[in-house]
């Protein structure tokens, strides 16, 4: 009886670990094509190397890497949308910040 509980969860561990480098190829595959994917990594969830997620929210397709933030603090970014985009458009129409096309 314990060895078909072992058994049940190391499959259930592989099971996950395949599911997430399963996710893992779908973003690569659509950050190839440029575009920016937005995904939940909810707790208790397992990436593909056996590590456990940490209930947070992640950018990819933006740089080199990707951005997670927990879901608090992507809701304080969220309070200052404006005020991002107008120091965005003013550093960008005055010359002070950098432009980087990623499409």
């Amino acid at each position: 009886m314990a060895i078909l509980q072992d058994q049940n969860a190391a499959l259930r561990l592989q099971l996950a670990q395949l599911q997430a480098e399963n996710e893992a190829l779908k973003v690569k595959a659509i950050r190839g094509n440029g575009h920016v994917v937005v995904k939940a990594r909810p707790l208790g969830g397992v990436d593909a190397k056996g590590e456990p997620y940490k209930g947070n929210v992640g950018i990819y397709g933006l740089g080199r890497y990707p951005t997670f933030l927990y879901a608090s603090q992507w809701l304080k970014v969220l309070t200052l949308v404006d005020t991002i985009r107008k120091v965005c458009e003013d550093g960008l129409a005055d010359g002070s910040l950098a432009s980087k096309d990623t499409d």
